[in-house]
Formats: structure tokens, sequence, C-alpha cells
């Protein structure tokens, strides 16, 4: 297993929004480095591979909740998945 170092802002972005209730998404990088977050549900995945496409990134990883299936929705491309739980303490 590889680990991942994400820049502080983006994990407290992504615990953010595993807080509100959502927490599932994409995470946007420019050469390999994650810099942005783009919550959303994988119906809407093509949506936001546009967007982050349309900035100059790629996409980096798909986040979400711990519970949530995760293996059949990964956007082609994508390096990594990012299991979520909020039942831990300290970092997620």
């Amino acid at each position: 297993m590889k680990r991942l170092k994400l820049p502080r802002t983006l994990a407290n972005t992504l615990l953010a929004d595993l807080q509100s209730g959502v927490g599932e998404g994409l995470i946007g990088a420019i050469a390999d480095v994650p810099v942005s977050v783009y919550p959303c549900p994988p119906a809407h995945f093509a949506a936001a591979l546009a967007l982050i496409r349309s900035r100059g990134e790629t996409s980096f990883a798909r986040y979400a909740h711990a519970a949530a299936p995760i293996a059949d929705s990964v956007p082609t491309g994508t390096s990594y998945q990012i299991l979520l739980a909020a039942d831990i303490k300290g970092v997620i």
C-alpha cells in the first residue's frame, strides 16, 4: 500500500464534506500533486471530470465514505481510491 500525503487544506475539505453527509467525489491534481476537491455523487462524475480538465488538472482520486461502494464507480485514469471514515480520531 502506498502512503498518500494530502495538503492539510484538502484533508480539511474532505473532512468537511464527510461531515456534511455527502462524503464522496473526486480530487483533482496538477503534476500528480492533489490541489482541489470536487464533491459530487457518481452520477455527476462526467461533469466533474470535464470541470477538472477545463482547469488544467487531472483526476487524482475518487473518495467516498467507507460504507459506500466505490470499486464500480471509479473514473478511468483515476490513480487512487480514498475511503473516509468519520468514526476515527486524529487524521482521516
